[in-house]
């Protein structure tokens, strides 16, 4: 990343203005000035609007929904917005109750002009008590889908930092209002590796409100499940969509649908290392 390639941050928000007001502050205050912020208001009614339309630095650009239509149309306009304009550089997401330290840009940017070329970088998120939030066994190149989707290799949230040039027409899944960012990086994994930096540049909070609750979409497991076996089916081997599939029989079996559950496991080869949770999965259905 060079001078002439700006941090692109995307927030978006929805009737949390007091925090909209941190995360803003957070940007603003960076000891680096080479970024640039788009915020989607996603149809709130706690005066975010009217905050936003205050805002007179030419470095960030507001747009407000009149309805509430879920944060990942509101993160697809934001794209929507960096593409109309023409806009170059290393695209981040910030929750509307997130904040970057202070001299992140500044520190990130350097970091990065020292490590190998890259179109996506990723950082550490922390905790406000200065815990880590991600887990990474070893910093570098990796995969998003085989070292952290499929893999042990990278847990927890991380901050991500992708060059707008390889994002084209990907965007943040419809289907679900709220959530299932994989869909959004797996895309991208498909042609591109993330490396990894040993740096903590998001501070998290957790909200009861937040999206980082384990609740989210927690009623439509079905619904996920499925449209993670419908995404990967066509490009993963079967040893990695076999564990999605045993995922899916065991959540339909215990809702009653077991004819379903016992299709998807009948039409699973057992030509893998799974053997024993096939069985037990199985067994679940009958």
């Amino acid at each position: 990343m060079n001078d002439i390639n700006p941090i692109i941050v995307i927030i978006a928000t929805f009737n949390r203005k007091n925090r909209l007001l941190n995360a803003v502050q957070s940007i603003t205050e960076q000891t680096s000035s080479n970024w640039l912020l788009v915020i989607v208001d996603d149809g709130s009614e706690d005066g975010t609007k009217e905050y936003l339309e205050s805002l007179s630095d030419p470095r960030i650009s507001t747009h407000s929904f009149k309805k509430n239509a879920g944060v990942n149309k509101a993160r697809n306009k934001a794209i929507d917005i960096i593409q109309e304009k023409n806009l170059s550089g290393y695209i981040t997401l910030l929750d509307d109750d997130d904040r970057f330290k202070t001299q992140c840009f500044e520190e990130f940017t350097n970091i990065i002009k020292e490590t190998v070329s890259s179109n996506w970088f990723t950082a550490n998120c922390i905790r406000v008590d200065g815990s880590k939030i991600s887990k990474i066994k070893s910093y570098g190149p990796a995969s998003y889908i085989f070292d952290y989707m499929y893999g042990k290799r990278i847990r927890g949230d991380l901050s991500h930092f992708i060059n707008t040039d390889i994002i084209g027409d990907i965007r943040f899944t419809t289907r679900f209002k709220n959530s299932e960012e994989w869909f959004f990086f797996s895309q991208i994994a498909q042609k591109n590796d993330l490396f990894t930096i040993n740096y903590d540049a998001k501070i998290v909070e957790t909200l009861p409100t937040g999206l980082l609750l384990s609740k989210v979409n927690k009623d439509k497991k079905i619904e996920v499940l499925k449209y993670k076996l419908e995404t990967f089916r066509d490009f993963l081997p079967e040893k990695y969509t076999s564990l999605q599939t045993i995922s899916l029989s065991n959540e339909l079996a215990k809702s009653g649908q077991k004819e379903e559950a016992r299709r998807l496991l009948n039409n699973m080869s057992l030509k893998n290392k799974i053997r024993y949770k096939y069985f037990l999965a199985y067994l679940r259905c009958k």
